[in-house]
């Protein structure tokens, strides 16, 4: 007996279609999907038994929403890698639109896993970037990166562009990196990210990117079974909360969680609406309350997804962002020792005023 549930996991996607369309969060259908904080949420321990296999997918490869004025639109872009051991991938947002988040989730089998090193802005490229790595033991897995774009009637990219502060702060060489990094002064929190900066071999794993406050980004990474100091940049992006000639823009956090559990992989999964307010960036922070450590595999804000599982231990997944818009999906994992904790999840979500 088959059952579905609605959750992202590991797996590749082929994409067959390429094309784009809008959803307005007011949509009369938005209330099915539940218009409260936290919607549809939902939390589960994935199980090793569960093989993913290729499918076919019906996503487009951009999908665009608009606020409850209907004049602030933010667009998402997407792409994924093929089977690699490491894999960085760049996702370019449309010209007409101005890069302010993204995400990054690495796809794996019944292998080790991989885990996130990276998930940033590269503002000078409009564009996101996302890397991914196994780690002491091989594991060829994809990565699926979404570069979230901003476009606000009556101003030009160039003059959005020009609205927007984006900010890094890098932290000193350690075992266990750490970094805050706040907006300046007038400006709103649109996102923020993080990149894992490797000197060495020994391989340093991102643990936390998300917003410590309504103004700060905050990210941290450790090293797992061996040794491996690294430091780490950790970017926070705004916008002026007053636009000329527009009006004011508002930002608020809804953080998801925390879940808890023992070993394997824990998610957080919501395709709940809140009515008017756009989704602009995911963040999400892991815990371990062992010595082995939890890293983050997975922080998304896109397409939905549907999963399919059958008593045999096989999966099928299906992204289809006509039928339910944009999902949030969040996952952490311990690493080849076991090891429990927390994964909280946070979106980042704006509306003109």
């Amino acid at each position: 007996m088959k059952r579905k549930v609605k959750l992202l996991c590991l797996c590749f996607v082929l994409l067959i279609g390429v094309s784009s369309c809008t959803d307005n969060l007011n949509a009369p259908d938005s209330a099915s999907r539940g218009s409260s904080l936290g919607g549809s949420l939902s939390s589960q321990s994935l199980s090793s038994s569960i093989t993913p296999s290729i499918v076919q997918s019906f996503a487009s490869s951009s999908y665009e929403v608009t606020d409850a004025s209907g004049t602030i639109h933010v667009k998402y872009f997407w792409n994924s890698t093929g089977a690699a051991q490491h894999n960085t991938l760049s996702v370019v947002v449309d010209p007409n639109y101005v890069v302010i988040g993204g995400s990054a989730i690495a796809f794996y089998g019944s292998g080790a896993g991989a885990l996130l090193t990276e998930s940033r802005p590269d503002f000078v490229n409009n564009a996101w970037i996302g890397s991914s790595t196994d780690h002491v033991q091989g594991d060829a897995h994809y990565l699926w990166v979404t570069a979230i774009g901003l476009r606000i009637d009556g101003v030009s990219a160039s003059q959005l562009k020009s609205y927007i502060s984006v900010t890094s702060a890098t932290s000193s060489v350690s075992s266990g990196p750490f970094q805050s990094v706040t907006l300046p002064s007038g400006y709103v929190l649109l996102g923020g990210g993080a990149t894992v900066n490797q000197p060495g071999s020994g391989g340093n794993l991102l643990i936390s990117s998300y917003p410590s406050s309504q103004n700060t980004w905050y990210a941290s990474g450790h090293d797992q079974i061996q040794s491996g100091p690294a430091s780490i940049t950790t970017y926070v992006i705004g916008i002026q909360s007053s636009i000329p000639n527009f009006g004011n823009i508002s930002s608020w956090q809804s953080p998801y969680g925390p879940v808890s559990g023992g070993s394997g992989a824990y998610t957080i999964y919501n395709n709940g609406f809140i009515g008017g307010w756009v989704p602009t960036c995911p963040g999400a922070v892991s815990t371990n309350s062992g010595s082995w450590g939890r890293m983050l595999s997975g922080i998304h804000v896109g397409p939905g997804v549907s999963l399919s599982t059958s008593g045999n231990g096989s999966a099928s997944f299906l992204f289809n962002d006509t039928q339910w818009g944009v999902d949030e999906f969040f996952m952490s994992k311990d690493h080849l020792h076991a090891d429990g904790g927390t994964l909280t999840g946070y979106v980042v979500r704006i509306q003109k005023q």
